[in-house]
């Protein structure tokens, strides 16, 4: 197998993989049950070429299984939450205990068989409330920022 040098790195031209956080906190996309689609505009690496940070959408360029994870951070006060994977069934639920949110963090992990041009992209919803819930954006060092990263596992 071929394997070409980058920037310093070692790169494997055939596997496509890419990680990038939301740069910049966004308020009031849902509360009330609005699914909201989180663009995470600050690609960290995206080998491949395949993930648009303008859009927040990723297709895929080969078909294969491909692993993809994600972390959202509410901010304010979900009463419920939803974390919803663009061309699947898979979500991740956050429930509340006595009206109180157990977490206001969802992280989701899943392997997802795709075509060659299909796409993916995260979405987040919370329920039971007004349209006063955001998700956090930031830096990668801060302890509450939304990611997404997936990679061609086979």
């Amino acid at each position: 197998m071929a394997y070409n040098v980058e920037n310093g790195n070692i790169v494997n031209p055939t596997k496509t993989l890419f990680s990038a956080h939301l740069s910049a906190s966004v308020s009031n996309v849902t509360g009330d049950g609005t699914a909201y689609t989180i663009i995470f505009d600050a690609e960290d690496v995206d080998q491949g070429s395949n993930y648009n940070n303008a859009t927040g959408v990723f297709t895929a360029p080969l078909t294969g299984s491909y692993q993809f994870n994600s972390t959202i951070c509410f901010t304010g006060t979900p009463v419920t939450a939803t974390s919803f994977w663009n061309g699947s069934a898979f979500a991740a639920y956050m429930a509340a205990e006595n009206g109180n949110p157990v977490v206001n963090v969802l992280s989701s992990c899943c392997i997802i068989k795709m075509t060659a041009g299909d796409t993916m992209s995260i979405q987040g919803a919370c329920y039971g409330g007004a349209l006063n819930i955001g998700v956090a954006g930031g830096t990668l060092t801060n302890s509450q920022v939304c990611l997404f990263s997936g990679y061609l596992i086979g």
